[in-house]
């Protein structure tokens, strides 16, 4: 597996990482890629995101496709305008649907685990627990902590967020209160919570294959729940005009269209409620 720096000026102000972040599965990443060449993009947060898009928007002379700015509800926005305004106001309509639901969930939640809760501890005080080892059956998930004055358990929940536009509101809801309200019992037990969203996608331009991996902040540790911003990025907008709009800038000329998204074990779909139900199995009837 190549990594592949040279559109890197045309992605500015975003970082194009030489490495997988540490996240990041690479076995299974290489398995996927094969010998593609993989650009992996580091989009930092909701503001560097909008910088980026407003700078672009316009359609990009001289691809086969700007599908981005396509209008029609396929991708979450009617208009890329309106997809502007989402990164800028968020959904209000969907902020206040997730919030209720999350406050359902965490009553739900715990109600359910009210034993397990009562007597919440973890095995190792002051290590990072990782999720998406877990989620993957590996026995061993405790990484190394890097020595603070005082360390603190962290968790990092991983999202998918390369959904089509056949998944609808009613299930990015639903999934989205499933998960902040996981986010928001772990952090009443005074463990702090990152949710990172990844979209890695296979696609072809007239020369090679290519991959794409992309990372962004929905939540830092210290962050406290920001429905704004998720509403923003839990979104088949995301990808479907964002990341989109991120190939027609690097590339110029697709061969074969964006390509489809590849889905890595302990990263969870939005539509997939099954892997929120393991998540939940693991961290609150086993604990960890």
């Amino acid at each position: 597996m190549k990594l592949d720096m040279q559109s890197s000026e045309r992605l500015l102000p975003f970082k194009v990482l030489a490495n997988l972040p540490d996240f990041v599965n690479e076995v299974e990443v290489k398995k996927i890629c094969g010998k593609s060449k993989l650009t992996i993009v580091d989009l930092n947060n909701l503001t560097t995101l909008k910088k980026f898009m407003i700078k672009n928007s316009a359609e990009v002379k001289g691809t086969k496709y700007n599908s981005s700015m396509k209008e029609g509800s396929w991708s979450g926005t009617d208009t890329w305008n309106k997809y502007i305004e989402l990164l800028d106001n968020g959904d209000e309509n969907v902020m206040k649907k997730i919030k209720i639901e999350t406050d359902k969930k965490v009553v739900s939640l715990e109600k359910q685990y009210k034993e397990v809760l009562t007597n919440y501890r973890f095995d190792v005080t002051g290590q990072f627990f990782d999720v998406g080892l877990v989620l993957t059956g590996v026995p061993e998930t405790w990484l190394e902590p890097e020595p603070q004055p005082e360390e603190t358990l962290r968790i990092d929940i991983l999202i998918n967020g390369g959904m089509n536009s056949s998944v609808n509101e009613k299930t990015i809801v639903n999934s989205s209160a499933r998960i902040l309200a996981i986010s928001k019992i772990l952090e009443d037990n005074g463990v702090q919570v990152g949710l990172k969203m990844i979209n890695f996608s296979l696609y072809y331009d007239e020369r090679r294959s290519r991959s794409l991996l992309t990372t962004i902040n929905l939540k830092d540790y210290d962050e406290p729940i920001n429905y704004h911003k998720l509403s923003s990025l839990m979104s088949p907008s995301h990808n479907r005009r964002g990341v989109f709009k991120l190939k027609e800038v690097s590339e110029y000329n697709m061969d074969n269209g964006y390509g489809r998204s590849e889905e890595l074990k302990g990263v969870i779909s939005l539509h997939d409620g099954r892997a929120i139900d393991e998540l939940e199995r693991k961290l609150f009837k086993q604990g960890v």
